[in-house]
């Protein structure tokens, strides 16, 4: 049961502090070399990489056929990043379950979602828990939903934080049709095992809105860090607050009105990251200078509230860059995605955008771009920053000339 906290919905304020940055040079990312692969596998392609310490992780998918995808897990070294492992799906069936779609590491946790996952003859959706044993990653626990239901989607996106794991889970009406999402979860391992230790309904006001496709978009994105939790919905995100076993509504963040055509930040929620008192949230077709190059917000908690601080938004933003598709937030830097991006004079290379922070106001420091751009390689669909180490994904090749999507970039280190 959810229980209202008394602090329910805070107005964020209508203004908005941009970003000073100075002339940020390019930087170039490599590209990773890929381990041994199948013929047409795609390792990159549409993922949503995971970097934490000494580990990366990213998911290979076989695009021109709906055949089982798999992980493809790396391990820091003195000479850069060393393929250390290769996971695949133990759904029994020869489909593409969407093993790996997302993944979060905490420590010596890998949490692995597969939407598409298959669990007592249902294709409801499924996150499964590895754990590292000293020689490699080995499966601990598959954690299906409270609910199941066909199509499904359990395990969208995950998050993972000190034993404490969320999920989402969108209702797929019929293939090609999305209902309004179900909702998110939270659980919690003890002795080993994990637990439902909370459902998050989707919230009453939210769910009596109507879309034109029929989805709110209520935990396709989330994130946990000590005891918050943030959930993304359309246009808004919501932060809850763990008290014992109890997860609060505590705030909602409505989208920031764009002072540049006074609409609202279109494509707000689309992705987010939690790290204590800091919230990054992406607008991806937010206005500035440029009609629609997309923008990310940063939230600062104080005194238990959420308040907007800043408007990241590239210093050469592009109409539709898709600015904030994906961002990623780690100690101090912001990296957002815009795989829309045209590089040199190609299209759609797309760029991941890197913001820091010196002496206390956020900066835009880099902008990375693939060491061998070419048209429509989206590099910046997928981004992910852990430890000094950006990692930039991208989306398949209409011809599939490509079959390695994955790119690092090493940040230098900041003065002040």
């Amino acid at each position: 049961m959810l229980v209202p906290s008394q602090s329910l919905i805070a107005q964020m304020p209508s203004g908005t502090s941009p970003v000073v940055a100075a002339a940020p040079g390019v930087a170039l990312a490599t590209r990773l070399t890929p381990p041994k692969r199948r013929a047409d596998e795609a390792i990159g392609a549409f993922s949503e990489p995971s970097v934490s310490g000494e580990w990366l992780t990213v998911r290979s998918a076989m695009p021109a056929q709906d055949a089982p995808g798999a992980l493809h897990i790396y391990r820091k070294s003195a000479k850069g990043w060393d393929h250390f492992q290769t996971l695949l799906s133990p759904d029994a069936r020869p489909v593409d379950d969407g093993f790996g779609w997302t993944t979060a590491i905490d420590g010596t946790t890998l949490a692995v979602g597969a939407p598409d996952y298959e669990l007592a003859g249902v294709r409801s959706g499924a996150v499964l828990v590895y754990r590292f044993n000293g020689k490699q990653w080995a499966l601990a626990a598959t954690i299906g939903s409270p609910d199941p239901v066909a199509n499904g989607y359990f395990g969208q996106n995950v998050a993972l934080d000190r034993g404490t794991l969320v999920t989402g889970e969108a209702r797929n009406a019929a293939p090609g049709g999305w209902a309004a999402n179900k909702a998110a979860y939270v659980f919690k391992e003890s002795g080993g095992k994990w637990g439902l230790q909370m459902t998050l309904p989707v919230p009453a006001e939210l769910a009596a809105m109507t879309f034109n496709d029929g989805s709110h978009g209520f935990g396709n994105h989330v994130d946990v860090d000590g005891n918050t939790v943030a959930v993304a919905a359309r246009d808004q995100v919501y932060l809850y607050g763990r008290r014992g076993n109890t997860w609060m509504l505590q705030q909602r963040l409505d989208a920031p009105r764009d002072p540049n055509d006074d609409k609202d930040g279109p494509g707000f929620g689309r992705s987010l990251d939690l790290e204590g008192d800091t919230l990054v949230v992406a607008a991806l077709l937010a206005s500035g200078k440029v009609p629609g190059a997309g923008a990310a917000f940063v939230y600062r908690r104080r005194g238990g509230q959420w308040r907007q601080e800043v408007r990241l938004m590239a210093s050469d933003g592009g109409k539709r860059d898709m600015f904030g598709h994906w961002v990623a937030l780690d100690k101090g830097t912001i990296v957002s995605g815009a795989f829309r991006h045209a590089v040199g004079g190609n299209r759609q290379v797309g760029a991941a955008y890197v913001f820091r922070q010196i002496k206390g106001a956020w900066t835009q420091t880099q902008k990375v771009v693939p060491s061998d751009p070419e048209q429509q390689l989206f590099t910046g669909y997928g981004v992910a920053v852990g430890d000094g180490t950006v990692v930039m994904t991208a989306g398949v090749k209409p011809d599939h000339s490509k079959s390695d999507y994955l790119w690092t970039f090493t940040l230098p280190p900041t003065k002040g």
